[in-house]
This record gives C-alpha cells, structure tokens and sequence, in this order.
C-alpha cells in the first residue's frame, strides 16, 4: 500500500499569488478571448483595476461605454449572453 502524502499550503504565498500581476494578465486574457471579443465593438470597456485594499483576488470589469450600449444590455442581457447565460 502507498504511503499518504500530505501537503501544507503556504497561505501567504498563496495570497500573493492570486493578487499578482502575472494572475490578473491571465484573467484579462481569459476575460477578453471568452467574453469581450463577442461583444458589439466600441460598446464596451474592459478594465483591471488594481486590487484595492483588503482584496483577496484579482478583478476584471467588463462595461458598457456609452449609453446605446447600456439601453443595449438592458433591453438583451448583452453581458449576460456573451458570458453563456441564458
């Protein structure tokens, strides 16, 4: 029978982890190649705010950004829809 392994979590390297820049780049990409590019061009924003403090993880916000685009999501659930919701 095999031996048990195990394993311990540094939970501050953890922490660090999912707030670092290398984290937030990969959730920004998945962001934009899963969500952003099949929404109307020009319409919405996408942003990476810097975590602010007390944050546990890094963020991603996809907007709209003008007012045709939010009466758009309101009216069709435009964010909703590019994400694979109903």
């Amino acid at each position: 029978m095999a031996k048990k392994v195990k394993v311990t979590l540094n939970l501050r390297g953890v922490y660090e982890l999912r707030l670092s820049p290398e984290v937030s780049a990969i959730c920004e990409t998945v962001a934009r190649n899963k969500i952003f590019n099949k929404l109307p061009d020009g319409q919405y924003e996408i942003s990476a705010p810097v975590p602010a403090r007390g944050q546990r993880r890094a963020h991603i916000s996809i907007r709209t950004a003008s007012a045709e685009a939010y009466q758009d999501n309101l009216d069709n659930n435009t964010l909703l829809k590019a994400m694979g919701g109903r």
